[in-house]
């Protein structure tokens, strides 16, 4: 069984190779589930969103901070 990358809590974005129309911009990993064709799955969750989503490990990244420090 593969390692998550991700933990419960973690923000992340939805590639952009994923299938998904979205208005959200960052999600929260709110769920771990269990593996399918050795991938990792996650259940996410938006604030601007009423449902949550499941994605695969590969059509997900970690939020960066690019926040500018003056």
């Amino acid at each position: 069984m593969p390692s998550s990358k991700f933990r419960l809590g973690s923000r992340v974005l939805l590639n952009r190779s994923a299938a998904y129309r979205s208005a959200a911009t960052e999600f929260e990993i709110v769920g771990l589930m269990p593996t399918e064709h050795g991938e990792c799955r996650y259940r996410l969750r938006s604030s601007q969103e009423a449902f949550e989503r499941v994605a695969e490990e590969s059509q997900i990244e970690a939020v960066t901070s690019t926040a500018n420090e003056s």
